[in-house]
């Protein structure tokens, strides 16, 4: 989020924008959000088991 603020604030300013560094702050910020959707998704298939195994319904 903060990498967006920067951005678009850096853009209305009217300073000139690397594009080769905003290019790279996106990848980063793409690369962040897909490892923590996998660990989301990771953690509930493992509680998923959990309570199955458990024999807890739910």
């Amino acid at each position: 989020m903060a990498y967006f603020v920067y951005t678009i604030g850096t853009i209305i300013t009217g300073a000139a924008l690397n594009v080769g560094a905003a290019i790279g702050g996106l990848v980063i910020v793409a690369a962040i959000t897909a490892v923590v959707i996998g660990l989301i998704i990771n953690t509930n298939k493992k509680l998923k088991a959990e309570y199955a195994l458990s024999g807890t319904k739910g």
